[in-house]
């Protein structure tokens, strides 16, 4: 799931990989999550691999576990 510079979405996603270039509020529960330069991760997050690029931002309880 991408979330496109610009973009935003406020709700609930669950995926196997999530890419935020834009705005994402809200839960999110990803394999893989990827914060790109210029995006933000405002959320109850858990997730197994997190990539935050420099210029991202991250907010909110974060849990990172690798996969069993």
């Amino acid at each position: 799931l991408y979330i496109l510079a610009g973009g935003r979405f406020d709700g609930v996603i669950q995926a196997a990989r999530v890419v935020i270039g834009g705005t994402m509020r809200g839960r999110l529960s990803a394999e893989q999550v990827e914060v790109l330069p210029g995006g933000v991760l405002d959320a109850e997050l858990v997730a197994h691999d997190l990539v935050v690029h420099d210029g991202g931002v991250i907010a909110g309880p974060i849990a990172v576990a690798r996969a069993a």
